[in-house]
């Protein structure tokens, strides 16, 4: 056989022989198929067969709840796959193989048996609650939700049902938890008509504040108050905390309103009030509007006349030791003498129009100064101590480009 014979010889050899273990690789993977086919025909059967032990099972269990096996099974679930590789040779195929997790219908039994459990604690929970509403009132239903279910729950192990399902937590209800909350609500009742009671009182007493306030208001100072002063404005809500301790479980707190006077809006709206209706009122001079604290004295060796020019005055004369022994108002346009022992004083004087005998102005040793001027108020004194020893010192509070007296500032602190 010559060399070109050969060759071909060698070649035809070797085609036959790639052909040969192509056909028998072709022949391996047919075989493989038809093997996986037939296992995962019997897979399915060992798994639908188990699936009926284990919803048997549970059924048996839980026949009221038989339905939620079904609810939960997903049969895709169960199913994987992966490649598996067929090699003959220099050949190779991959194949998928189709896996199906029997772990999944025990998971869908725990699963199913959770949701079952968490069934029955729910009607349980609702059918307590609703015995205790009817017994206590629709604010049972309030208080349950501000407490929480947890509080009623016993939560049970959880089984790891994963990756199938996150959560697979079961809870019962707790045996001491609705003899706990109704003695809860009975706690609540009892504050809550005391709270109530307190409320009543207040509204009481705020409704009485406003009747001792209209007394004596004019018509337009009446119409600013029935303005400005509504019970809604006047009386604000502040929260007051009912605690209770649950036995073995958290202390916790429950808001209840209770109302307040708001007596900061009362004093600006009765401001305004005020300015309404004693925007043109002036005591009569020699009046002594603080007699109550200053003492109506007006006696001694010495005196102090006060001329008034265009506003009412109100005179303070204090001794060395920084005490106010007299005073008195001088309206508009008067004159006024004021008589003091013979002594060192200090003469204040405090201007305005529209005098307020309800104004606060400050407090002092002997109470609380009230009564002022609502508007255009200032302060003056004699800037010189007033030595005087048998005789009269007369101010005339008019402006005068040559007069022998000029006062300096001072203040209402420094004046009462």
């Amino acid at each position: 056989m010559n060399s070109k014979k050969r060759n071909l010889f060698v070649i035809a050899a070797i085609i036959l022989l790639f052909a040969i273990t192509y056909f028998m690789h072709l022949n391996k993977l047919s075989e493989a198929k038809i093997t996986l086919h037939n296992k995962e025909i019997k897979d399915e059967k060992n798994f639908n067969d188990l699936k009926d032990k284990h919803q048997a099972e549970f059924n048996r269990e839980n026949e009221n709840e038989s339905y939620l096996f079904d609810e939960l099974y997903d049969f895709e679930k169960s199913i994987s796959f992966k490649d598996s590789t067929i090699s003959f040779f220099v050949y190779s195929d991959h194949v998928e193989v189709k896996l199906i997790d029997l772990n999944y219908l025990k998971c869908i039994q725990l699963k199913a048996k959770s949701e079952a459990i968490n069934k029955r604690s729910d009607d349980e929970y609702n059918k307590k609650l609703s015995l205790l509403v009817k017994k206590h009132g629709e604010y049972a239903n309030s208080l349950a939700s501000f407490v929480g279910r947890d509080m009623f729950l016993l939560h049970l192990k959880e089984n790891n049902c994963k990756p199938y399902f996150s959560d697979n937590n079961s809870y019962t209800i707790d045996p001491s938890s609705f003899f706990e909350f109704n003695r809860l609500l009975i706690e609540y009742k009892l504050y809550e008509q005391k709270m109530n009671l307190k409320n009543e009182i207040i509204t009481r007493n705020y409704e009485n504040e406003i009747r001792n306030l209209k007394r004596g208001l004019n018509a337009d100072a009446l119409a600013v108050l029935n303005q400005n002063l509504e019970i809604t404005k006047a009386l604000k809500s502040e929260n007051e905390y009912f605690a209770f301790k649950w036995n073995g479980r958290k202390d916790f707190a429950y808001p209840i309103s209770l109302q307040e006077i708001d007596y900061d809006y009362i004093d600006n709206t009765m401001n305004e009030v005020y300015a309404e209706q004693y925007k043109d009122y002036s005591l009569r001079t020699g009046a002594m509007p603080y007699g109550y604290c200053f003492g109506n004295s007006n006696y001694g060796e010495s005196g102090v006349k006060v001329n008034t020019g265009q506003s009412d005055v109100l005179v303070t004369i204090k001794n060395m030791n920084d005490k106010v022994i007299r005073h008195a108002y001088i309206a508009a346009g008067n004159s006024y003498t004021l008589n003091i022992p013979n002594g060192n004083y200090n003469v204040f004087f405090y201007y305005g129009s529209g005098w307020n005998p309800k104004r606060f102005m400050k407090d002092t040793d002997c109470g609380r100064l009230v009564g002022g001027f609502l508007s255009n108020e200032s302060v003056s004194k004699d800037p010189n101590v007033l030595r005087i020893y048998d005789g009269i010192m007369e101010y005339t509070l008019t402006q005068s480009t040559n007069g022998n007296f000029s006062t300096s500032g001072s203040s209402k602190n420094e004046a009462f």
